[in-house]
């Protein structure tokens, strides 16, 4: 693995929180993937007499596989960080209205560490540990925060926060924070409206392939086997035909367009 692949794969393993070498994450990778892609050349071998195309879909599956272990920090990421941001608007809400009645910055930030912000909070509290065992300012503590999770939304709450404090105690002193947590609720309520639409449209689509489509075929067959002669065992329903890539182009080809004359179905006289 190249370099740059190494230094990719190094700084999300970080983020994501996952305490391993990307050299010995990638080996693991590697080798797991060479499992899978072993697993699917056996069950192909087993299944179908062809080596030659057994071994492509082992290879396919070795490639797909590496490639899903390899993303699996950015996922993890991206978990992380949504965690964070679903927090994120409530507490500073809290600091802005601390900070408008003249509370202590730093007591601002252990009432986000004791508060119920879940990761966001166990964030803060690395935060503060840093402050005071490491004797790291408040600025590089939060400039740190900002560097462990992948987050947007958290980068402008930091930058915002430190803005804030270096400009020091003064009245409406939170408003600025207050508006950044209203934004930040505004984007979150269009993204939940976004994947709401998602989602009708997907379930739609799930009930028309599961449930309409099967419906029209059936409807299909039982017309087919009264006015046309059709006959379907369960074994033509379900296996695909090896001539034909779909089983209703197979039928309506075989019943609609016959090779000679005589071939053609007849209704059956009433």
């Amino acid at each position: 693995m190249f370099e740059n692949e190494l230094d990719w794969l190094r700084a999300n393993l970080k983020v994501a929180g996952m305490n391993v070498e990307a050299e010995r994450y990638a080996e693991q990778a590697l080798k797991a993937a060479a499992l899978v892609g072993l697993l699917v050349w056996f069950v192909g071998s087993i299944a179908s007499a062809k080596m030659a195309s057994g071994l492509l879909y082992a290879f396919l599956s070795m490639v797909l596989a590496l490639g899903v272990f390899l993303y699996l920090p950015v996922l993890k990421k991206k978990e992380l960080a949504g965690q964070v941001e679903k927090d994120l608007p409530f507490a500073l809400m809290q600091v802005s209205v601390e900070l408008n009645m003249n509370v202590p910055f730093e007591k601002t930030l252990e009432s986000i560490e004791t508060g119920s912000y879940g990761l966001l909070a166990r964030e803060f509290r690395k935060v503060l540990r840093e402050i005071r065992e490491s004797g790291a300012s408040i600025q590089e503590a939060l400039f740190h925060l900002s560097e462990r999770i992948d987050s947007s939304m958290l980068k402008r709450a930091v930058s915002q926060l430190v803005s804030v404090y270096e400009q020091g105690s003064r009245n409406k002193n939170g408003e600025p924070i207050r508006q950044l947590a209203k934004e930040l609720l505004l984007k979150q309520k269009a993204e939940s409206k976004e994947f709401s639409g998602k989602l009708v449209v997907f379930s739609l689509l799930f009930i028309a392939v599961s449930a309409i489509i099967p419906a029209f075929f059936q409807a299909y067959v039982v017309i087919g086997s009264m006015f046309l002669k059709m006959k379907f065992t369960a074994a033509q329903i379900l296996v695909r035909p090896r001539k034909s890539s779909s089983l209703p182009w197979c039928c309506f080809r075989r019943w609609t367009w016959p090779c000679s004359r005589s071939s053609r179905p007849r209704l059956r006289p009433s």
